[in-house]
């Protein structure tokens, strides 16, 4: 079976574990109708809030969850993430397409790591359900993607070299020993089991020298970078963006 859509890989994920779990344990099968079954129909609204965005001129493409599901990591999908450069711009096009504001006590998914929700304006779906998901608008710049980079995608999602810049940047900026930190290295960890066969392959495509080195680090050490480490990170991106700052200078 040929797997090239986002909506395709959600579908399969769905039915092997309903058909895994639902013949012999009933709550389970119960789960399946509740919330996984209106999770991949929620795909379709990902992927035509994206059109929606596009036929308006707004730069956009998936985050988080759903980009890594594309790729093929096989995890649960949560809020809609959708990277855009203003979410207010974003979220007037989508409100003009039947979606509203969500209330002040609709935190989505990730409440408890309140960093995946800085800058970003936060929409219920068309015909709200209790178990929908949020579409969260979030800034491009707050994680390290350009206007010019986001203007490059044509897919729904971002290539695999573009989502892992973005995260390098961001855990090095994120607080340590915090759940959001931990959230991006299981990210980072995810990845890296997409392409165990040459897992440095990934780090010729990245854009800088620090990045690379970080990869390299990742992959050697399995998916887990000490906190002890980022500090020397750090270091070498403000050197590389300083060189880098200096010679586009003179």
């Amino acid at each position: 079976m040929c797997i090239n859509s986002l909506s395709d890989r959600l579908l399969v994920k769905y039915d092997l574990f309903c058909e895994a779990h639902k013949a012999w344990n009933r709550p389970i099968s119960l789960f399946c109708s509740a919330i996984l079954a209106p999770l991949q129909r929620h795909t379709s609204l990902a992927t035509a809030a994206i059109a929606q965005l596009r036929s308006n001129g707004i730069d956009c493409c998936l985050w988080g969850e759903y980009a890594l599901l594309y790729h093929g990591v096989d995890t649960g999908v949560f809020d809609i993430y959708i990277l855009v450069s203003s979410p207010e711009q974003a979220a007037s096009i989508l409100i003009q397409n039947g979606y509203h504001r969500a209330p002040p006590d609709r935190l989505g998914n990730y409440h408890f790591e309140p960093e995946f929700l800085n800058g970003s304006t936060n929409l219920t779906i068309p015909k709200d359900t209790p178990f929908a998901p949020l579409v969260i608008l979030s800034p491009a710049h707050r994680w390290h993607v350009t206007e010019n980079t986001l203007a490059a995608q044509r897919g729904d999602t971002p290539p695999l070299s573009v989502l892992a810049s973005s995260i390098i940047d961001t855990y090095l900026d994120a607080e340590s020993s915090t759940p959001y930190n931990f959230k991006l290295d299981v990210w980072m960890a995810y990845m890296l089991t997409l392409i165990t066969a040459r897992p440095l392959m990934l780090s010729w495509k990245l854009p800088h020298q620090y990045q690379k080195r970080f990869w390299k680090a990742q992959a050697t050490s399995k998916g887990y970078i000490l906190d002890s480490q980022k500090e020397k990170f750090l270091s070498l991106r403000r050197e590389e963006l300083a060189k880098t700052a200096s010679s586009g200078d003179t």
